[in-house]
């Protein structure tokens, strides 16, 4: 698909002077990273992103076009939810700020990386997890991953001419 993707941004740049593409890729814990190949040249551009992307893939990374968010953000060591993301899937599904996430499938979850790297996945993915409430409930949750780019307001992929 992204060999597709990329072989039909190689022919609409054949008619534009300079293309700019601005490729972006996150891993579960939220480091995005940006690869702008420049080149007026599509066809060096296409193979370098199509490099650049795989070796991305290889270190755990995603498209952020394509990576799936439940929308919390949590604490930096502890995996207790500190704010809960507007219009979130896990907003919408009741999951409130000071919830500890304890478990996601069959996982048990103790840090806060443990959490994002299991919560973290391709979007329209659901996701089961449970959270211990500060009254001492344990609540279960099943969420679908909503759009990481949507949510953290980061795109996929940039496309200018010079």
């Amino acid at each position: 698909m992204q060999k597709c993707m990329l072989c039909v941004l190689a022919l609409i740049a054949s008619s534009c002077a300079i293309l700019s593409l601005d490729f972006y890729m996150v891993n579960a814990q939220g480091d995005v990273q940006r690869y702008s190949p420049r080149s007026q040249y599509a066809d060096v551009s296409a193979v370098a992103s199509a490099a650049w992307i795989s070796s991305m893939e290889k270190k755990g990374y995603i498209s952020t076009s394509r990576a799936g968010d439940i929308g919390v953000i949590f604490h930096s060591r502890l995996p207790k939810v500190i704010t809960v993301l507007p219009d979130s899937p896990a907003l919408l599904a009741g999951v409130q700020n000071n919830d500890v996430v304890i478990a996601v499938g069959q996982k048990t979850i103790l840090t806060s990386e443990e959490a994002q790297t299991a919560l973290f996945g391709k979007k329209n993915e659901s996701v089961q997890f449970k959270v211990l409430r500060a009254n001492r409930d344990t609540i279960a949750f099943e969420v679908v991953r909503g759009s990481y780019a949507d949510l953290r307001g980061i795109s996929g992929v940039n496309l200018s001419t010079r």
